[in-house]
């Protein structure tokens, strides 16, 4: 009998929003053929997962995304961030699904009943008016345009977007899940023979490699010096994009593994057997972790998801390392996300390296106490759970696709 056939995308701004697609994919993918489409070959999910999709394709216009669909003809689309892929199921009839992990970050200029209006315009438009309604659209607001329009949508939980929540069901089939990560390795034995530093996900679209070098090999002269001073008989581990890797000097750092990504399988192993993960305060390494009872270490931002370090010490989560202010100590105000530190701040971060130091390593002095790492990680792990309720939103997701397609 053949099986469903389900078209998948998710955003490549970050490693966020594949990581939700695989986790809720590996679930389907017993019951449903799936495709893969991606807006970028910038993030390198492909290389790192091969075998969860039966294919992978690159689409960065809209109108490709319709012509995909048309060709393959699937059942359904499921959708992680990515608004496009959304309308165009709608415009080609095409049931879809849409995964948001992030509904009390997006802020809208318009109001919800106005913008719903303005996205069911989009359905039938021609596509010199599309282009030039989706102008009209900020980034946040096409995000919301894929709420609208999609057939049901999958919001990530928060305390804060009960308000919004009511508002926006209004206007389409909505239903809360848990935080949407792969907890598979729940409830398994963990080791601690390693210390873990992930830098392997985000390379985002308005920063170039040689910025996202420049930022990895910072990291790694810190790991190096790091490695001298604390966990000395453990080996440091450093994941980096494949496509950074090949610029960075990694020569002459014993105590370290300069690595590349690895798939998700291998990453959960990885922080499962960690004494300490560092990485930025990304909320599904966060996630992750919490579920694996692993103490997380906040290097410094290489955007604003410092502000996710900010969001979760309003929880009670104990922050250490990391850098949640610009080194001038202006805010960050940038309101859809996209503004990147790295151009103006990493020349800051080299002229306060030892500051910068300081303030991300020194805690593993404290971190060596196995009851010391212990408190800490119960109080990062209750509040993940204050802020996210369950760790079973892919589970949550993947069952209810089953009951809606099968």
């Amino acid at each position: 009998m053949e099986k469903s056939k389900l078209l998948c995308s998710a955003q490549t701004f970050g490693f966020g929003p594949i990581s939700k697609l695989y986790s809720v994919a590996r679930l389907l993918k017993e019951d449903f053929s799936l495709i893969l489409v991606l807006d970028s070959k910038r993030n390198v999910f492909s290389k790192i997962n091969p075998g969860i999709f039966e294919d992978i394709i690159y689409a960065p216009k809209l109108e490709n995304l319709e012509a995909i669909i048309r060709e393959k003809s699937p059942n359904a689309i499921l959708s992680v961030y990515e608004p496009d892929i959304v309308l165009a199921a709608k415009r080609t009839g095409v049931p879809s699904y849409f995964i948001d992990g992030l509904f009390w970050f997006w802020e809208l200029r318009t109001a919800m009943a106005q913008l719903n209006e303005q996205a069911n315009k989009l359905i039938a438009a021609q596509t010199i008016d599309l282009d030039k309604i989706l102008r009209q659209f900020t980034p946040h607001e096409r995000i919301f345009t894929s709420h609208f329009l999609a057939s049901k949508s999958y919001i990530q939980y928060d305390p804060n977007i009960s308000a919004r929540f009511e508002d926006v069901k209004k206007y389409m089939r909505a239903e809360l899940v848990g935080a949407i990560i792969n907890n598979s390795s729940l409830n398994k034995e963990t080791s601690e023979n390693h210390v873990l530093v992930t830098l392997s996900g985000e390379i985002l679209p308005t920063v170039s490699l040689d910025q996202s070098a420049m930022y990895a090999q910072l990291i790694i002269n810190m790991v190096s010096e790091a490695s001298n001073k604390y966990f000395k008989d453990k080996k440091w581990i450093v994941l980096v994009n494949p496509l950074v890797l090949p610029k960075l000097n990694t020569v002459g750092k014993s105590n370290v593994s300069v690595r590349d990504s690895v798939d998700q399988t291998t990453m959960y192993n990885l922080q499962r057997n960690a004494i300490v993960v560092f990485s930025p305060p990304g909320l599904t390494t966060i996630y992750e972790c919490a579920s694996l009872g692993k103490p997380v270490i906040f290097l410094p931002e290489q955007s604003v998801q410092y502000k996710n370090a900010y969001r979760l010490k309003n929880y009670g989560f104990p922050v250490l390392g990391g850098f949640f202010q610009d080194i001038n100590g202006q805010d960050d105000q940038n309101a859809d996300g996209l503004t990147i530190l790295y151009a103006k701040t990493i020349p800051l971060f080299l002229i306060n390296y030892s500051s910068i130091f300081e303030r991300v390593f020194s805690c593993c002095k404290d971190m060596e106490n196995s009851a010391y790492r212990q408190n800490i990680t119960m109080g990062q792990m209750h509040a993940v759970i204050k802020m996210v309720g369950t760790l079973d939103g892919a589970n949550q997701i993947a069952s209810d696709l089953k009951r809606e397609l099968l």
